[in-house]
């Protein structure tokens, strides 16, 4: 593995394990080839999005109190997730920002959080990201998300820090 990559190393081992119980081991050489090249074309590319810096970046990051019913106003069908706090909005902005699975998200690993909050709001994103809600308000709070996620991605490849709690 290249450096910090801010990927947490059990994810890392974990999706390696998988890879080499999944692959014949005559291809597994030619897998480890192959992502050598690609890295190799990364490391030269001059645009490419350093991930490892947006999740330093993003590692406190919480999306403002103000934020979230300025995103929800006016989208119908939203009903319980308008009333909810940020947090969900924290989670799904983060994993967009960070192109990382949402369960990797600091928020969740924080202690300002109780198991049962935890659980609730690991559930509610795994229900706000399954295809099937993907419709009506939850849609329109994903695209406002999305952009909400596409600012923030700029302000963390450019050189002025991310706010912890200020708004964009």
């Amino acid at each position: 593995m290249r450096g910090d990559t801010g990927m947490p190393r059990g994810c890392a081992a974990g999706t390696l394990q998988v890879l080499h119980g999944a692959l014949p081991s005559d291809l597994w050489e030619e897998l480890a080839a192959s992502v050598e090249r690609i890295a190799a074309e990364l490391d030269d590319n001059p645009n490419r999005i350093n991930y490892a810096r947006r999740r330093r970046a993003m590692a406190t990051w919480r999306m403002p109190m103000s934020d979230w019913p300025e995103l929800c106003d006016g989208i119908p069908k939203l009903g319980r997730l308008a009333r909810q706090e940020p947090n969900l909005g924290t989670v799904l902005v983060w994993a967009e920002v960070t192109q990382s699975e949402h369960r990797n998200c600091p928020l969740l690993a924080a202690t300002v959080l109780d198991r049962r909050d935890r659980y609730l709001l690991v559930d509610h994103v795994a229900q706000f990201l399954t295809p099937a809600n993907q419709k009506a308000g939850r849609l329109e709070l994903r695209r406002w998300l999305d952009l909400y996620a596409a600012r923030l991605a700029v302000q963390c490849d450019s050189v002025t820090p991310v706010p912890s709690g200020g708004t964009l």
